[in-house]
């Protein structure tokens, strides 16, 4: 046992080189699971069973001696780190894989045995040493950051993972001989004589090197990607509602800002709660001779959708990216992104949005003060948020700064003529989920918290904040008061 803590601290994992991590990027694999936040999420006994005699073919075919010694510097590392690594990078990539085709947790074979073959061509190609490491590197960024957000954490909920790695199907007692060997993490006794785990000087200065080597090579701005499409997938729960006269007023100011009248196509970038009522207000302004082209990357959304088939135009939901649209050069005459800031790479949507929208093309990005601590009700409903932000050290930008950034964002990309209009966003108990959504992704306070939060608590600050929603939206509708959520439209057009 001495060998092998000895040769896991000698190889950490984060010695995974950020070309490596790009590669297995490249190779469509994933480390940890998609953060569905409140999504069911399901195994099917029989894809489960596949998955973990593969990942035992791989460990008994790859991680042997003669492919350890090179690797580590030595054969004493257990078999299980290789049987390990194999079974969650395959988990995770077939829950990934099944995400992307379907907005939902629930892995059959083929989602399976699609894994194992990125997973088999990795290997071939890269190694199998190289698929153990990226993974030591990102299991080591998840006990980290777990470990330094609680401070000590307890070991009983280090091993058993709950809190930062509940995808585990084993107890993390490796994970921490290593932390412990590598001097990241130490192990004392806390009050009531319970065994702790703290984080250690060294160990932060690893975590914040895993950091920067996660971010360099995607992988940190692919999980961004994810948790936003994951949580815009549990939006498609949202009941639909006939538009009120706050939110039609809303979508006017929207329309108005960006020109389009009869025959017109417009891009839409992204659904919301409350869409099917905003795609009907938009086919009433272009007519029978108009389009209107929805794209979105979550596909419970646009499956949620789908039946739409408004008399009076013509709507295609596109699934896709925002920085890479699925439409030719031109194929817009506008387009309308009423939660731009939904859109994490925002100088690639734009640069996409060039491409597609017609030159003197109208682009209206809504930028709502999703956080906005000066407002009482939403003060009074974020106030955990806004708390968890204080205790990160995540500061909260100024009202008006996501306009300022989108402006910025625009002007960098040579859009024309940019102005910004004071808009109000109308939220309801209807729709306390697209409220809390832009309140966690449409602003970078959100985003940062979310990110530096190990899953669990991220799991509950989700429910608490929609159990505070509903109960103080309903409260402020039963009060007759509307509630209208400050923010501005950037409006610029396409040169």
């Amino acid at each position: 046992m001495a060998a092998a803590v000895a040769a896991l601290a000698r190889m950490p994992g984060y010695v995974a080189e950020v070309h490596e991590l790009r590669a297995f990027l490249d190779a469509g694999l994933h480390a940890d699971p998609p953060p569905t936040g409140l999504a069911d999420e399901r195994f099917s006994l029989a894809a489960q069973e596949y998955l973990e005699a593969v990942a035992v073919d791989l460990a008994s075919d790859h991680w042997t001696a003669a492919a350890l010694a090179p690797a580590t510097g030595t054969e004493a590392v257990p078999a299980e780190l290789g049987r390990n690594a194999a079974y969650e990078v395959l988990a995770a990539t077939a829950a990934c894989v099944a995400h992307e085709c379907t907005g939902a947790v629930a892995i059959d074979a083929s989602e399976a045995e699609e894994a194992a073959g990125r997973v088999a061509a990795f290997s071939a190609a890269a190694g199998f040493a190289t698929l153990v490491r990226v993974f030591c590197a990102a299991a080591a960024f998840e006990n980290l950051q777990a470990v330094d957000f609680h401070n000590p954490m307890s070991e009983p909920a280090f091993l058993a993972g709950l809190s930062h790695r509940p995808w585990a199907a084993y107890p993390l007692h490796d994970d921490l001989l290593m932390a412990v060997a590598a001097g990241t993490v130490r192990i004392g006794l806390g009050a009531g004589a319970e065994r702790q785990v703290w984080i250690t000087p060294h160990g932060r200065a690893v975590l914040g090197e895993l950091r920067d080597r996660l971010d360099a090579a995607g992988v940190l701005a692919r999980r961004r990607r994810q948790l936003a499409v994951s949580h815009r997938n549990w939006l498609a729960l949202e009941p639909q509602s006939e538009a009120d006269a706050a939110r039609r007023e809303a979508w006017d100011e929207i329309l108005d800002a960006s020109g389009v009248g009869p025959g017109a196509r417009v891009l839409v970038l992204g659904l919301a709660a409350g869409g099917e009522a905003f795609l009907r207000e938009i086919a009433a302004r272009v007519g029978t001779r108009g389009e209107v082209l929805v794209v979105d990357p979550a596909v419970a959304v646009l499956r949620r959708f789908s039946h739409l088939a408004p008399p009076s135009a013509g709507v295609r939901l596109l699934p896709g990216r925002f920085d890479a649209l699925p439409l030719s050069d031109e194929a817009a005459d506008a387009c309308l992104a009423p939660a731009f800031l939904h859109i994490a790479e925002h100088d690639a949507a734009l640069v996409e949005l060039r491409r597609v929208v017609k030159s003197g093309g109208r682009v209206v990005l809504g930028v709502p003060h999703a956080v906005d601590a000066g407002h009482a009700l939403l003060r009074e409903w974020l106030e955990p948020l806004l708390d968890l932000a204080a205790r990160l050290e995540v500061p909260a930008p100024a009202a008006g700064h996501g306009a300022l950034q989108a402006g910025e964002a625009l002007r960098r990309q040579g859009f024309l003529d940019c102005q910004v209009r004071a808009h109000g966003f109308p939220w309801s108990a209807s729709n306390v989920r697209g409220a809390l959504l832009l309140a966690l992704h449409g602003s970078e306070l959100g985003r940062r918290v979310l990110e530096r939060t190990p899953w669990r608590q991220r799991h509950d600050l989700m429910h608490s904040l929609l159990v505070r929603g509903e109960q103080l939206l309903s409260r402020a509708e039963t009060a007759g008061h509307a509630l209208i959520a400050p923010g501005e439209l950037v409006v610029a057009t396409v040169p």
